[in-house]
């Protein structure tokens, strides 16, 4: 009996498939750039948004939940008062996180704001007490200090920090692709 070895064929590459990828990639970075830009100039709006969103499927899930307590009552004659409590307490967040997204984003960015700030507390006590790398945590609480006072009085510093890295990204893959061809 011979051994016969069996060899791959060499795999070949769609060029049309690859180009295909290539403007989907460039397509996705102008995206990202363009989602990075609204990140850094906006980011209030962003959470405004999000806490829209956010209120709408509650008051969805809320409802949701009312059509099941009256089919359970319709169905089977009997009350379950579990549902409609659920049905109830959904819908009325859901409609206060819809009306109340401004102050709830402002509500936010206080309390980062205001962690950021007791952080700086904390290094400004530790440049007090320590005995080395003084500079490092009288530097770092002054970072923190104004992190947290424009959290507080401006944006969401972590949304920009986040547009920042995606508009970095975006300009190196578009760069990459420039590159390429």
């Amino acid at each position: 009996m011979k051994t016969e070895l069996i060899r791959p064929k060499k795999q070949r590459k769609n060029l049309n498939q690859n180009t295909s990828n290539e403007s989907q990639n460039i397509i996705v970075s102008v995206i990202i750039l363009v989602l990075g830009i609204i990140l850094i100039t906006n980011s209030n709006s962003i959470i405004t948004t999000l806490l829209i969103i956010i209120g709408a499927v509650i008051t969805l899930y809320g409802i949701y939940t009312a059509f099941q307590y009256l089919n359970y009552k319709k169905n089977l004659g009997m009350e379950n008062p579990a549902l409609l409590t659920t049905a109830m307490v959904c819908i009325t967040l859901g409609i206060l996180t819809i009306f109340l997204s401004n102050i709830l984003e402002v509500g936010f960015r206080v309390i980062i704001g205001i962690g950021l700030v007791s952080y700086s507390f904390k290094n400004f006590n530790l440049y007090t007490i320590s005995t080395i790398s003084r500079s490092y945590f009288l530097i770092k609480a002054i970072i923190f200090l104004i992190l947290g006072i424009y959290t507080i009085f401006f944006q969401n510093i972590a949304f920009v920090f986040v547009g920042i890295i995606l508009v970095i990204n975006s300009i190196y893959e578009i760069f990459l692709y420039f590159k390429k061809n």
